[in-house]
């Protein structure tokens, strides 16, 4: 018989009470996965600060960028006062997570929209000189692989 932990009369296997404790220490430490081996010290907004749109239609001829799991991450360079579609792939599983925007004072959500194919738009406006780090996942979590997306944006100035 495996090991189990029992929560509120709930019984959980020791590799379950690992994974959530890993995902609630990267939680409080505002860290995120965002490549193999690699992990973002950049602070994370939560994906519940900004609401969802019900609509996101960005406009045609904005820079784009879609987030990988892949190494080197994608970088953008966009100026102040641009902005930025930002497309989250989608997943076997689960529905991708608003897009965490490491440095808020560089880059605002305008809107995010989850996509037929479970992935996730969302523009962004550049409104200071900087760099941000980009990151989404999936919800809900699972107890065997969690993808991490991410992506490099900096921003320059308008002349």
């Amino acid at each position: 018989m495996a090991h189990q932990m029992s929560v509120r009369g709930k019984h959980l296997s020791w590799a379950t009470v690992l994974v959530l404790a890993v995902l609630v220490a990267a939680a409080a430490t505002g860290s995120a996965l965002t490549a193999p081996g690699h992990l973002s010290s950049a602070p994370t907004v939560p994906t519940t600060a900004v609401p969802t749109s019900t609509s996101c239609s960005p406009t045609p001829g904005l820079a784009s960028i879609t987030l990988s799991d892949m190494s080197p991450t994608p970088t953008i360079t966009v100026r102040v006062g641009g902005e930025l579609v930002v497309t989250v792939p989608g997943w076997h599983w689960g529905d991708a997570t608003d897009v965490n925007v490491g440095n808020p004072g560089v880059l605002s959500e305008q809107c995010s929209v989850l996509l037929p194919d479970h992935g996730r738009r969302a523009v962004l406006l550049a409104v200071s000189l900087g760099e941000s780090h980009l990151s989404a996942t999936v919800t809900p979590a699972s107890d065997v692989m969690m993808p991490a997306w991410s992506g490099e944006v900096v921003v320059t100035a308008n002349s």
